[in-house]
């Protein structure tokens, strides 16, 4: 939400589709003839970010009244790209202090055979199995923190190897990567 104080009527709005002001929020006629100060919480709401980037918007809130004390002033919003995945932790790159993407990568040694993601999510999810080594315990599930366990086949080759899981939800995509370590050569 967007918090202000006013003594004079606003109007909220959007520069943006995908940030949302209730239409009952938008606006508020005050008659303030002894000069009262409001506080004023205009919620905001936003819709899934598919993408495929981080994206910024403003709301604008105009105060005016019966003098010459009209003001503007507005609140940036950004959203994120990416869902919110807990283990393994991002790394996040970085544009102008702002988060521009972020990369999720879990390390397992050759040997390990178990990992754990764990993540938070609005809505329902749903998640892949990987195409090489990687094979989550559970493929979907409901809003809420979640806690999903994931199979690693041991590493029978040489070398290091990569896999990924693709973890989906309201649409917004992220991939979940898995590096696993060479075998020690004796």
């Amino acid at each position: 939400s967007v918090v202000f104080y006013t003594t004079d009527s606003y109007q909220a709005s959007s520069n943006a589709d995908w940030l949302v002001i209730p239409t009952e929020n938008a606006a508020m006629q005050i008659d303030n003839y002894y000069r009262y100060v409001w506080e004023v919480a205009v919620p905001v709401y936003f819709e899934a970010n598919t993408t495929g980037k981080p994206r910024s918007a403003q709301v604008l809130i105009h105060t005016f009244g019966g003098n010459d004390w009209d003001q503007q002033g507005y609140a940036t919003f950004y959203q994120i790209s990416w869902l919110d995945v807990y283990k393994p932790q991002a790394a996040y790159s970085y544009y102008n202090g702002i988060p521009s993407g972020a990369n999720f990568e879990a390390t397992d040694s050759a040997t390990q055979v178990t990992d754990t993601l764990k993540f938070y999510v609005y809505d329902n999810w749903t998640l892949t199995d990987g195409s090489n080594f990687v094979h989550p315990v559970s493929t979907s599930g409901t809003k809420g923190e979640n806690v999903v366990a994931v199979n690693v086949e041991p590493n029978p080759t040489t070398g290091e190897r990569k896999d990924s899981v693709l973890l989906t939800c309201r649409g917004v995509k992220t991939y979940i990567k898995f590096k696993q370590e060479a075998p020690k050569q004796d």
